[in-house]
Formats: C-alpha cells, structure tokens, sequence
C-alpha cells in the first residue's frame, strides 16, 4: 500500500523539479543581457543561485535514483570543489575567484539532478519544451539584432547579439543547432518547418554573421562522427584515413608559405609561452598552480591581455597538474555515463570547445544549454529503450 501511494509522490516531485531546473535555465537565457535590458546585473547570479539551491535539492531528495556512474560522477566533482576551495584559500579567497570556478562544476551537479528526474520526464512534452527553448533563443538572437550593439573581434565588427557576446552566442547556437536535428526527428510536420528555418539561421550567424570558429568546429565534429557512425568500419576507416592524409598532404604542399600563429590568432604563441610557464614553474606551483587570473598575460600583439584560448592550458595554469586531472576526469565520467552515442558524441563537442578557445567549460550559461541538451538526448535513449524492453517482454 505504501508503494503505491508513494511513486505518484515521487512522480510528482521529480516533474517538479525537473520544470523548476528548466524554467530557471529559460528565465537566465532570457535575462543573459541584463545589463542592456534595464535588469540589474546581480539578476542573473540570483538564478544562479537558485539553480544551486534547486540542484542541491534535488540531489537530495532523489538521491535514491542516483546510478552508479553519477556517483562517481558526483564524488569526484565533489573533491573538485574541495580541492579548488583549497587552492582558492592558498591564494586568497575572492568572491569572484569563488564564482568564476564554481562553473566549473555546477552544470556537472545540475546534469546529475537532472538524471535523477528523467525516468517521470514524458518524452513528447519534452520534444515540445526543445521546440520552444530552440524557437525562442532564436527570437531573442533576432530582437538583438535590432536593438543590442554590434560587436567588435579581431578588428572586424560583427552582428550584435543578445546573450551577452559572441563567443557565448555561438556556443549556444552550436548545441542548439544539434539539438535542432535531434529534435526535427521526432516532431510533426508543423514543427519541422520552423526548426529548418532556425537551424539555416543558426548555421549563419555562427559562420558569418559571428564568425567564430571553434563552435563551428565542434558542429562539423559532431555530424562527421554521427554519419559515419552509420558506415560500416571499413568504410569508416578508409574515409578517416584519406581526411587524414589530404590534410598531411596539404601541411606539406602550402605549410611553408602559411602563417600558422596569425591563422590560429596568436593561439600557438600563447601556447607555447604557456608551456614554457609549466616547465619552468616550481614543483609547487606546476602541481597546485598559480591561482585565479595567473593565466591571463599578454604574449607580443595578440589583442592585448588575454587566457590561453585552452581550458585545458589555462586549468594547468592556474589549478595545476591536480587540477587539470580532475577536470580531465570529470569530462570523462560524464562520457562514460551516456547511454548513447549521441550523447557521448555531445560530450566530446563539449570537450573539444575547450581545446582551440576559451570553450564552453567555463561558461556557464552555454554549459546549462548543452546539460539541457544532453538530458534531452539520455531521455530519448532512455525512453526509447525502456519501450523496446516492454514490447520484447
């Protein structure tokens, strides 16, 4: 008796959760420009908060829905939040030091809350909520159009946007753009119209109207890896092979005559100086880092001050050897906790954004898109193999 009155409960409660987390994650995406709308700016680290509080919550209330991979998932994170607290009491604790890593590891904690509500999550709801959140970032990219102010990169001004700079903007748009496809797939007609025009729109802005490349870059990656995926091996291999020593074959042919640090804006100068920080380091400091803001420097003319332009260079910088490790070992817990090639192919766009610019690692805003997307991918999965266990049983 007592089982059957409480799985309503808990239906409940994880539908609940699961559309606070949501709404909470539409409501930071439509106030992301605060500070050009008339909002205050602390507007946008108060829904933070409360997405915090949500999380934390959730975690525990469902705690009983955790799989195993999401506690090691959820372990390890959690060290990583002591250890940067350590390494952040070492150098001096700052709010903002506090709150710039803390994007670090609040979407893996959201992703885990997030886990524990998909079994009650109803699939097509969900195909409509990815149809409305895809629909209206498209709209407000537009509005920002009209009414944001352009924007300056590398010398070029380029189209205004509405969240809060092109980077951000192109990240977004990015895994939207894939979740557009994803989505197209299982909505009516009706739907697909408006997501083809979106997904044509996105397409543009992150090729031209914005031109950043390393979002682009990681929605390349994904389709290749999705479409081959769907050759046999050996065809796979072969197309593989011949990419790869075309490219070979072009670094022979036109490398000499080509500037690589100009083409990679000053990337491979900054890496190097980052490098030959490493090594250079004391044992101290290559195992701990040097602290919050250590890997912002200015290397020759590359555009003044900046990070490394590599999640993964800037983490060693500035958390260490320690640091880096746990980062690696997060990404890697949350690869080997999808239950699909789909999702496991987002994650590892995910990672990529991390290797050829300041990614979507440490942005919080574009790393909440991309968990929302990736629970969406794990409820279709889910969904999709909890039918086929009841249509075999």
């Amino acid at each position: 008796m007592n089982e059957v009155n409480n799985t309503p409960r808990s239906t409940v409660l994880s539908n609940v959760l699961f559309n606070t987390l949501f709404c909470l994650m539409i409501l930071k995406l439509f106030i992301s420009y605060s500070t050009h709308m008339g909002i205050h700016e602390n507007a946008n680290k108060v829904i933070d908060f409360f997405i915090l509080l949500v999380t934390i919550f959730s975690i525990y209330k469902l705690k009983n829905k955790l799989i195993i991979a999401n506690i090691r998932l959820l372990i390890v994170v959690s060290i990583f939040m002591i250890y940067i607290l350590f390494i952040n009491s070492i150098y001096g604790v700052t709010f903002s030091s506090f709150t710039y890593y803390s994007r670090l590891y609040i979407p893996m904690l959201v992703y885990i809350a997030f886990t524990c509500c998909i079994d009650k999550v109803n699939l097509n709801t969900f195909h409509k909520k990815m149809f409305g959140l895809i629909i209206f970032a498209t709209l407000l990219s537009i509005v920002g159009l009209y009414f944001m102010p352009e924007n300056f990169n590398h010398g070029e001004f380029k189209l205004p946007t509405y969240f809060s700079g092109l980077h951000k903007s192109s990240y977004i748009f990015c895994f939207l753009l894939i979740a557009t496809f994803i989505c197209s797939k299982f909505v009516p007609l009706l739907y697909k119209i408006p997501l083809f025009i979106s997904a044509l729109y996105m397409f543009y802005m992150i090729v031209e109207g914005w031109g950043i490349r390393t979002p682009f870059l990681a929605v390349i990656f994904f389709f290749y890896c999705y479409f081959t995926n769907r050759l046999t091996k050996s065809i796979r291999l072969t197309l593989n092979y011949t990419l790869i020593m075309l490219f070979i074959l072009m670094i022979f042919s036109f490398g000499s005559d080509i500037d690589w640090n100009k083409v990679s804006s000053g990337r491979l100068l900054m890496w190097e100086t980052k490098v030959y920080m490493f090594v250079s380091s004391s044992p101290f400091e290559a195992l701990l880092g040097k602290g919050y803001g250590s890997d912002y420097i200015e290397v020759g003319d590359w555009w003044g001050e900046k990070d490394s332009h590599n999640n993964y260079l800037q983490t060693l910088t500035e958390l260490g050897v320690f640091g880096v490790c746990f980062l690696i070992l997060t990404i890697y817990l949350l690869f080997k906790a999808q239950p699909s090639k789909t999702s496991m192919l987002l994650v590892l766009s995910y990672a990529i954004t991390g290797m050829f610019s300041n990614g979507v690692i440490y942005r919080v805003l574009p790393s909440y898109i991309f968990i929302l997307i990736l629970i969406y991918f794990q409820t279709i999965s889910y969904q999709n193999h909890n039918t086929k266990r009841v249509s075999n049983g």
